[in-house]
């Protein structure tokens, strides 16, 4: 028989004897015996176990068809002497094939609804990200459209500060015109007093022999000087107007805010600005409170703050953010301006105020700086603004601080100018 042997051929690849094969196998050896030699068909279950052996023992695996022509000529033999035995074969080996096509079915059907969940899940992603872009395209359409209407009303804004500029430009360029005819018209008139004054001069020389006359034409020298004097003040201020940045011809009013400590200093440059035609409107102690400064600027009146140890001390305990107090006098376009008037280190909330340190100065040096800091024009000693600005008594009168026995000197480091 074939099948017999295909099955001796499998025997032989084992290497064992009969025996030693059939107590591995659990079989009688008569039985294995007749297996062998075609006396018997064998069952498919020894068919397997004898391909198991046999591929184990030449370390390779038997190959598919290998197998299938085994069992084929296995099926064959049963069939020809045990038809009963091949019917129930045959059933037995469809059963297998169903069982086994059921658990590919089943696999196959795990891995398919594995599939099916992660596609699901997928779908719920991108349901969900398509509901959060919506919401964002609608978020963003919403901001440009503010953002539009923002930019149009800042256009609109724009355009009606470009007509206001130009409407102050015309109204500027129409005084800097005017300007500068008073100021050729004021040269004009030095040039002639400095020719009457030489005439006049040159006169009083001639009549030096004539003390009462010689008098009279020194006094009246001494009042062309204080006019013309009075008349150069007033070129300079035209000047200046030209240069778009002249003092004002009406006098201005100042206010210092100072700490107690700084009395000397404030009571200084008060007497300064009066001796020079300026109106000192009051003296803030303090410093006071950020109220009084934004009243003060909103007043009109130029704030001149003393910095120095004592006056930030102060401010501390008043509890003032510079900051914020600059912040709101910059909105109001009314910045104070300050003098260093001590020891002290700026802190940064203070930097847009302009400042001017007068510590290592002469005292005519300082003067000179402070008027030309405030943009300021000195007048004349023994002017029309009154007695010598160095005399004793009288301008301490009208201050309302300090004794008014003495005019009060440049305090501190401030040396006397030789």
């Amino acid at each position: 028989m074939c099948v017999a042997r295909s099955l001796r051929e499998l025997f032989g690849a084992l290497g064992v004897s009969l025996r030693v094969f059939a107590v591995r196998v659990h079989y009688d050896a008569g039985t294995v015996s007749r297996y062998l030699n075609g006396t018997v068909v064998p069952p498919a279950e020894f068919v397997d176990q004898l391909l198991t052996h046999a591929a184990k023992a030449t370390g390779r695996a038997s190959s598919v068809e290998v197998m299938a022509h085994v069992h084929a000529l296995q099926r064959r033999a049963l069939q020809v002497t045990n038809r009963v035995g091949w019917e129930l074969q045959r059933l037995r080996d469809q059963l297998a094939d169903a069982d086994r096509q059921r658990q590919q079915a089943e696999v196959r059907a795990e891995a398919l609804s594995e599939a099916l969940l992660v596609r699901q899940q997928r779908i719920a992603e991108m349901e969900v990200d398509q509901r959060q872009a919506a919401l964002s395209a609608s978020l963003e359409r919403d901001e440009r459209e503010a953002e539009v209407d923002r930019l149009r009303g800042e256009h609109e804004g724009l355009r009606t500060e470009r007509d206001r500029l130009r409407e102050e430009v015309a109204r500027l360029q129409a005084e800097l015109a005017q300007a500068r005819r008073q100021a050729l018209a004021a040269e004009r008139r030095c040039e002639a007093l400095e020719h009457q004054l030489q005439t006049e001069e040159e006169e009083a020389a001639e009549q030096a022999e004539e003390p009462a006359e010689l008098r009279l034409a020194y006094d009246w020298a001494r009042q062309l000087e204080r006019e013309l004097a009075r008349l150069r003040a007033r070129e300079k201020s035209a000047a200046a107007d030209v240069a778009g940045d002249s003092p004002p011809a009406t006098p201005r009013s100042f206010a210092v805010v100072h700490a107690d400590e700084d009395r000397l200093w404030a009571d200084w440059i008060a007497h300064v600005l009066r001796s020079n035609g300026q109106r000192v409107t009051a003296s803030l102690r303090g410093p006071a409170f950020p109220g009084a400064l934004e009243q003060r600027s909103a007043d009109e009146v130029t704030l001149i703050l003393l910095f120095s140890e004592h006056f930030f001390a102060a401010g501390a305990r008043s509890g003032i953010d510079w900051e914020k107090t600059v912040a709101t006098l910059l909105r109001a376009a009314h910045l104070p301006m300050a003098v260093v008037a001590g020891d002290c280190v700026l802190s940064s909330g203070v930097d847009p105020i302009a400042t001017l340190d007068l510590r290592r100065l002469g005292e005519d040096a300082a003067e000179r700086a402070l008027l030309r800091w405030l943009a300021v024009v000195p007048l004349p000693a023994g002017g029309p603004g009154g007695a010598d600005r160095r005399a004793t008594g009288g301008p301490l009168r009208h201050m309302g601080w300090g004794p008014s026995t003495r005019t009060p000197s440049v305090p501190r480091q401030i040396a006397r100018s030789s």
